[in-house]
């Protein structure tokens, strides 16, 4: 067996994945129209970490770490699918109209407290990079036990895109808020 040979079953591995991610990106757009029905929330972190529990059972010691972020990092990419499809039945369900943005705004000023576990920033920054959102300027505070993170991000409140992004910040993260959004 040769490096081709391998590259080869490789390729084929992808391409399965593949299909199954398109079939589970599926599942959770109607997933979306379910909770949207019935009010329940997208971000479930204990239905998240009982579904890594019993997947990871039996997984390798060597492979369980990049799988546990594998799975999270799936779970991640569902709930931002289910985002932009709750916003498509009910572009409200969080937004309301702030009065802060116009048209021409080309910068969104937000801020929000950081939760306190492993990789919570990381996910954000990761969640924000998804969206395709350019991050122009971060500054952090403590304020009591609370990390504060201020972002300003290349964006126009006014986007769907935009809107799905921040719908996910304000379900995933504690106390989003927006400061501002301008002209630069």
């Amino acid at each position: 067996m040769n490096l081709e040979d391998v590259r080869k079953e490789l390729d084929q591995v992808d391409l399965e994945f593949k299909e199954l991610f398109l079939k589970r990106m599926e599942i959770a757009k109607r997933i979306a129209k379910v909770k949207a029905e019935s009010g329940d929330d997208i971000y479930k972190p204990d239905r998240e970490t009982e579904v890594i529990e019993k997947l990871t059972d039996g997984v390798a010691p060597e492979f369980k770490s990049e799988y546990v972020a594998f799975l999270r990092r799936l779970m991640q990419l569902s709930r931002e699918i289910q985002y932009a499809e709750r916003l498509k039945i009910n572009d409200d369900f969080f937004l309301e109209d702030s009065g802060i943005a116009s048209p021409s705004h080309n910068r969104l000023k937000v801020r929000f407290a950081c939760p306190d576990r492993c990789g919570a920033l990381m996910n954000t920054i990761s969640i924000i990079a998804d969206y395709g959102i350019n991050i122009t300027d971060i500054r952090m505070a403590w304020e009591a036990t609370d990390l504060i993170i201020y972002l300003e991000l290349a964006a126009n409140m006014l986007d769907e895109n935009i809107k799905a992004l921040l719908v996910q910040l304000y379900a995933e993260t504690e106390g989003l808020k927006m400061i501002g959004s301008y002209q630069k």
